[in-house]
């Protein structure tokens, strides 16, 4: 009995965390394009979070979305390569330069941290809110 508690509480976690991740793509993504439904292009572990949102509508080409989200993308067509990026992993965020934003967990904590370069390069629009999570 004790075992079937313990597994019930790591499940619980682990769907809590999913749909506390999906609240925030659904709220800040939305804003950045001052858009209300974006399309989506997402890598496989995203795609399969964001298959419940009412406002990000997912795309299986990159050609004609607003956003790229996900941990990284390594083989992308050209046209692709210059779209605004939201990755899911801290040193994709640094190192890409197409990245506009992250949003990563980092010792059981969410961290969020938005690029003042690719705000700007995509004239993406960051809610006063956000500004404290913005970085040069």
């Amino acid at each position: 009995m004790r075992r079937v508690l313990i597994i019930l509480f790591l499940w619980s976690n682990i769907f809590a965390n999913e749909s506390y991740e999906l609240k925030l793509f659904e709220k800040i993504l939305p804003s950045l394009f001052e858009k209300s439904e974006l399309l989506v292009y997402a890598d496989n572990k995203t795609e399969r979070l964001l298959r419940g949102s009412h406002y990000l509508h997912l795309s299986k080409s990159c050609k004609n979305v607003d956003i790229l989200v996900g941990r990284y993308f390594d083989n992308l067509d050209k046209e692709c390569q210059e779209k605004p990026f939201f990755t899911t992993y801290y040193r994709e965020f640094k190192n890409n330069a197409q990245a506009v934003g992250a949003f990563y967990w980092r010792k059981g904590r969410p961290q969020l941290k938005f690029h003042r370069f690719g705000i700007e390069k995509y004239h993406l629009n960051l809610n006063k809110s956000l500004e404290k999570y913005l970085e040069e």
